[in-house]
């Protein structure tokens, strides 16, 4: 995952066959959420997304990793 993000970056999920990613700004509150595939999933963020630090989190039942990005937008 490149950082600072910009509209697209991509998520590489190589541990399950399913797994669900969200993303949360620094407030808690969620911006976008879906699913992922194993493999290399390309993730668009939606259009009304603010310049600023967000939480990138991907999850299988109780395994979770998370990851800070900064995204600036053009």
């Amino acid at each position: 995952m490149s950082n600072p993000a910009s509209e697209t970056f991509t998520i590489r999920q190589l541990t399950f066959e399913k797994a669900n990613y969200s993303i949360h700004d620094n407030q808690g509150r969620l911006i976008q959420s879906g699913e992922l595939k194993i493999g290399d999933n390309l993730i668009t963020l939606h259009n009304n997304i603010m310049s600023g630090l967000y939480f990138v989190s991907v999850h299988k039942g109780e395994i979770r990793a998370v990851k800070t990005i900064s995204f600036r937008k053009n």
